[in-house]
């Protein structure tokens, strides 16, 4: 929590910086029970050119804040939000087979080794969720000639493996490969997105425990 503590201290004394200059008069309006005078707000006065020309800048600095931030947001639309780009491979997928060694396992839950869903991204980026509910994330690289997936750990491991794939008449995802000491057979079916977790949950104002999926 490092980061959030060190943050939060930064806005805090930002915060006792801008209150500096008026502490007086909060100390007599909230801690002495007195009457507290109004505080001159105004600029320094200047000559009408100088005062021109802070207006100006004023005025500039307003347009380029506002301008940079709103073309930030519409091209981050096409970068990474609903208008960029995606891959033929990129979604949420879940598992209907999941084969070892030629013979098809049964989805049980106590199986940490079996596959749930898996999440591809756009940016070459792998979830697994496992069937105990734990996640495992990869960096993957697509060969789309040989139809190659070579998925490599995020831990320290840094364990790689190598699957081929294909797609089906039905638009599932075949992914054959060895892991450990096991040849695996796995086939993904796309989700809907109206299936998904974060288009069933429903909005809430207060969250009493964080959902982290």
């Amino acid at each position: 929590d490092v980061p959030v503590k060190l943050y939060s201290s930064h806005l805090l004394l930002m915060a006792l910086f801008l209150l500096l200059p008026d502490l007086p008069r909060l100390w007599n309006f909230l801690i002495r029970n007195r009457a507290t005078t109004p505080r001159n707000l105004a600029p320094p006065p200047l000559p009408r050119r100088w005062a021109l020309a802070r207006g100006a800048a004023w005025l500039a600095f307003v347009a380029y804040v506002s301008i940079s931030n709103i073309s930030g947001a519409l091209d981050a639309r096409y970068l990474y939000g609903e208008l960029a780009p995606k891959t033929a491979l990129s979604g949420s997928l879940q598992v209907i087979e999941f084969a070892r060694n030629g013979v098809v396992a049964p989805p049980l839950l106590t199986d940490a080794s079996q596959w749930r869903r898996v999440g591809l991204d756009r940016w070459s980026g792998a979830a697994v969720r496992r069937m105990d509910d734990t996640t495992e994330r990869f960096r993957v690289k697509n060969d789309p000639v040989a139809k190659t997936l070579t998925w490599t750990a995020r831990d320290e491991s840094g364990t790689t493996y190598t699957f081929h794939y294909q797609r089906t008449a039905e638009r599932d995802l075949i992914l054959e490969g060895q892991v450990g000491a096991d040849n695996l057979r796995i086939r993904l079916r796309p989700m809907p997105e109206r299936d998904s977790l974060l288009m069933t949950r429903g909005f809430h104002w207060i969250n009493e425990f964080p959902l982290n999926r």
